[in-house]
């Protein structure tokens, strides 16, 4: 498309304006997004979109009336974010509209994304008094929202051909990500809403995990709770004892109590140690018969004495020379020779990295 001489003029006159907005605002949207598990995408209008839109006759100052020269979209794992986000956009910026419900009937599936139309804080940005009065569009969409739209906003706005087909198809999807969406916000209260009998299994990771967040400090726990579940509960059976029994001769035994007051051990070698104290040579032996292998850090080792029980053919080898055992007893790894020839970055070089 030929853009008018007066559209490339404006552009490169505000270039350096929308370059001091990408400079100071893109990092603050940034932050929002990523502290809500998020991530924030940004573009400047082209020459060619704001021609066609300027073309459509209904915008007489493109610098102030055109609220989507710059357009970013905020993107979070689900609904229940936006308050928080919203909340911080407030905070942060003077939110001169917000566009949302656009929805006037039950059976319609059109396009419903909350948009703010946004411009900077005096007070947050010291800046050009310029910048102060463009608009900025910022749009917020959940996961689902922004995967359907990027993979159908070409076919549906930039295509040559638009068929009643495609746009019954896009409600189609629409109606189907408001479903799920639904049922996501929704999974809290499963409980409460779903008549279902429940895995004995994941109700005792359940109180595992209860467990480990009643015991360790916030900010000493797993990230992976799942996981750390599964591995105690393989390891209560290593020691053949339910966790019920675990819990009470815990709560009998003041030793076993400060074994896992150790806020320097993480919970699973703690609790480990805990185990070693009650089962003995029983959880070892087993460990050997099921050939399990266990993480020992050597700090952890000298405040907790019972690890040292765990023998070396138990722990896990970090070296990367000593591999003829693993070799003949069927867990192959690659010596470090084999490493050279078939990685094309030399192991010194990456052992350098990690220091």
């Amino acid at each position: 498309m030929k853009i008018p001489i007066e559209v490339s003029t404006f552009f490169a006159e505000v270039a350096p304006l929308l370059d001091r907005v990408e400079e100071i605002a893109i990092p603050v949207l940034s932050k929002i997004a990523k502290r809500h598990n998020g991530f924030f995408r940004y573009r400047v209008k082209s020459a060619e979109s704001l021609t066609a839109k300027l073309q459509k006759g209904e915008i007489k100052q493109p610098l102030y009336e055109c609220n989507d020269i710059f357009a970013g979209t905020i993107v979070v794992p689900s609904r229940t974010n936006f308050p928080h986000v919203e909340a911080e956009i407030n905070e942060k910026f003077s939110v001169r509209e917000v566009i949302r419900n656009r929805l006037k009937k039950p059976t319609h599936f059109d396009y419903d994304d909350v948009h703010f139309i946004i411009s900077l804080k005096p007070e947050n940005f010291e800046t050009e008094a310029l910048l102060h009065k463009l608009q900025l569009e910022l749009q917020l969409k959940t996961l689902l929202q922004y995967a359907i739209a990027e993979s159908t906003h070409d076919v549906l706005y930039k295509g040559s051909k638009q068929t009643s087909r495609q746009i019954r198809l896009a409600a189609q999807l629409r109606a189907l990500l408001e479903m799920a969406e639904g049922l996501m916000n929704r999974l809290e209260l499963a409980d409460e809403i779903l008549d279902f009998e429940e895995d004995k299994v994941l109700e005792l990771r359940t109180e595992i995990g209860e467990f480990i967040k009643e015991t360790w400090d916030s900010i000493d726990l797993p990230s992976d709770m799942r996981r750390t579940a599964i591995t105690i509960e393989k390891y209560l059976s290593l020691a053949n004892i339910t966790f019920h029994d675990f819990t009470a001769k815990i709560a009998k035994n003041e030793q076993y109590f400060q074994m896992l007051s150790l806020r320097s051990v993480e919970p699973v070698t703690a609790i480990l140690a805990v185990l070693i104290k009650i089962s003995g040579q029983n959880l070892i032996n087993r460990a050997k018969k099921r050939k399990i292998f266990f993480i020992i850090p050597s700090e952890a080792e000298e405040l907790l004495p019972a690890l040292s029980k765990i023998p070396p053919e138990l722990r896990v080898d970090f070296s990367l020379s000593n591999c003829a055992e693993s070799v003949s007893s069927g867990n192959f790894v690659p010596n470090v020779s084999d490493l050279k020839t078939t990685s094309k970055i030399p192991i010194p070089k990456l052992a350098e990295q990690k220091r």
